[in-house]
């Protein structure tokens, strides 16, 4: 029997359905929330926020470090706070295991990459074959794995 909920119509496969379990808190919502997987636009939204300034936090605590002023420090603390509170938004919708990998990752490698650009930093074959592996498990975990499934 399907749930009478706007979303669901009579013509879209079960598999396309993420149900909430009842023993995770809902916040005021109900307990067997019915959404089709993929339509968490905000929430992604919120994600790559996270990751922006999570970037913008480490280029300024760089930029802290080298050139010695308070300001950069203060948008460091500022960029991080700012990046914790959207990962902490995005969790609503996505499973940990992949918001944070995807976090850490995309975050890791748009950093490197912004060290290679702003810095005038070098990266070695190692360091490139690396980096693609990681933009390669993001994508793995993402696309194909089964931890988003709960």
């Amino acid at each position: 029997m399907r749930p009478n909920n706007p979303i669901y119509t009579a013509d879209t496969p079960k598999l396309q359905y993420i149900f909430k379990p009842s023993h995770i808190p809902c916040y005021g919502r109900e307990h067997h929330e019915i959404r089709p997987i993929g339509q968490k636009p905000m929430h992604t939204i919120y994600l790559v926020a996270a990751i922006l300034l999570e970037v913008i936090g480490t280029i300024a605590l760089k930029w802290s470090a080298t050139e010695g002023s308070a300001w950069y420090g203060l948008i460091t603390v500022g960029a991080y706070f700012a990046a914790f509170f959207f990962l902490w938004l995005c969790l609503e919708r996505y499973p940990l295991s992949i918001a944070y990998a995807t976090w850490a990752g995309v975050g890791v490698a748009l950093t490197a990459i912004a060290g290679i650009i702003l810095f005038s930093e070098k990266i070695d074959i190692t360091g490139t074959i690396g980096l693609s592996l990681i933009i390669v498990g993001i994508v793995l975990i993402n696309a194909f794995s089964s931890l988003g499934s709960h």
